[in-house]
């Protein structure tokens, strides 16, 4: 019995310790749902745009916010295109809402980095704005840096719904004014 049991267990915590690389050898926090690390990289160069597949003036936001952090890193914002007609580029950061991925939730994402494109799908700007997070976790952190990432597919949601705190006003006194601030969910007990 023991002899079928441990050819079973070392199989498991091999593919585990194999999982556990992946995810390490990105080192994003906090560690993404799925990660599948591809071959090759994707370097952001001068003609680098940013295109953003919607009508929502949120999405085009978000897309400004990455042209943002990636001016912040390597000192030349790239372009900002808002649903182009016809568009001839060889490197490219799509942003896209898809409907399809509704299982994934407000907050959730899947990136994609080929050689040629980074592409961040989305069912609600959240998500994406959540998948630019991932994506500056694996640009180098040193400014005037070569912006070259991995190629890799990365799907990730929240694992709750409602991220909070409590204040406990007995230990940390304060007015009634400051406990009610709030971050996304929060429990405060404000009777006396």
């Amino acid at each position: 019995m023991t002899k079928n049991i441990f050819p079973a267990t070392a199989l498991a915590c091999l593919f585990i310790l194999a999982n556990l690389q992946v995810v390490a050898a990105l080192n994003i926090i906090p560690q993404p749902e799925k990660v599948r690390l591809l071959n090759g990289s994707f370097t952001l160069t001068d003609n680098t745009i940013i295109i953003v597949r919607d009508d929502d003036f949120s999405s085009a936001k978000v897309g400004n916010y990455l042209a943002e952090q990636i001016k912040a890193i390597s000192g030349k914002r790239p372009t900002v295109k808002i649903n182009p007609k016809r568009l001839k580029t060889k490197s490219a950061i799509l942003l896209v809402i898809d409907q399809k991925l509704k299982g994934l939730g407000k907050e959730g994402y899947h990136l994609e980095i080929t050689k040629n494109s980074i592409t961040l799908s989305a069912c609600k700007p959240a998500g994406l704005f959540y998948g630019i997070q991932t994506l500056r976790q694996m640009m180098p952190i040193k400014a005037g840096a070569v912006l070259k990432m991995k190629c890799a597919q990365i799907e990730d949601k929240p694992r709750y719904e409602w991220r909070g705190f409590m204040i406990d006003c007995c230990r940390h006194f304060m007015s009634t004014d400051r406990k009610s601030t709030r971050l996304n969910s929060s429990h405060i007990p404000l009777s006396r």
